[in-house]
């Protein structure tokens, strides 16, 4: 890789790279970086190639691990692929798999002036408990316990985005609601407005139901 003279100069900095690495257990690389990388362990195999400009190139990268985990976070499994062709740098596939709850995705950038983008995320925790009570101190207070469903579609350029998104709560807890409840929010988002089609929120015997519009009349 050569590094462009000016920093708006690195689209057209050539590279060149070829990688086949398999890591038997991470933590012995984590470990020469200290706190907090060295919790990390598992297996990683990464294997890969490609050339050209960050504007006009080819390649292709792929990540795979297994038994991964970190300070007492469940372990998971990790499916990553890329793909570079011309402008288009492409998340063909992406898949972090824990026993039931997961994170997939895939999308691609446009590396050009526009640096346009389009994407897609789902995931699913059944119990957030058992992530973040290994942050300790750093665990945020809205969230305590309970499950979390969540997608989200969109594209668009650092002046414009479009998209939808749903959330979904299942028996979650925190600070600002010590008391479980069930929700589901779906919306919808463009240049100028913000439009929330479906909020319900159920929690015991009390239940409230709504839509909500933002934008330019």
């Amino acid at each position: 890789v050569s590094l462009p003279p000016e920093p708006d100069a690195w689209r057209d900095a050539p590279f060149e790279f070829e990688i086949d690495a398999d890591v038997g257990n991470v933590r012995g690389l984590t470990a020469l970086l200290g706190s907090p990388w060295n919790a990390l362990s598992g297996g990683l195999r990464i294997e890969g190639k490609g050339s050209g400009k960050a504007s006009n190139g080819q390649g292709w990268l792929k990540v795979r691990g297994w038994d991964l985990t970190a300070r007492g976070v469940p372990s998971a499994s990790l499916q990553a692929d890329l793909k570079l062709e011309g402008r288009d740098l492409q998340m063909t596939g992406f898949d972090l798999q824990s026993g039931s709850n997961f994170a997939r995705g895939a999308g691609q950038v446009t590396l050009d002036d526009s640096l346009g983008y389009r994407g897609r995320l789902e995931l699913r925790v059944r119990d957030v408990a058992r992530y973040i009570e290994p942050l300790g101190r750093f665990a945020p207070d809205w969230a305590r316990e309970g499950g979390v469903l969540l997608f989200w579609d969109g594209d668009g350029t650092p002046a414009a985005h479009s998209g939808v998104a749903t959330l979904e709560l299942v028996q979650f807890s925190g600070d600002l609601n010590p008391v479980p409840l069930n929700g589901r929010i779906s919306g919808s988002y463009s240049p100028g407005n913000v439009y929330i089609s479906r909020v319900h929120l159920d929690r015991g015997p009390l239940s409230l139901s709504s839509s909500i519009y933002f934008g330019e009349k």
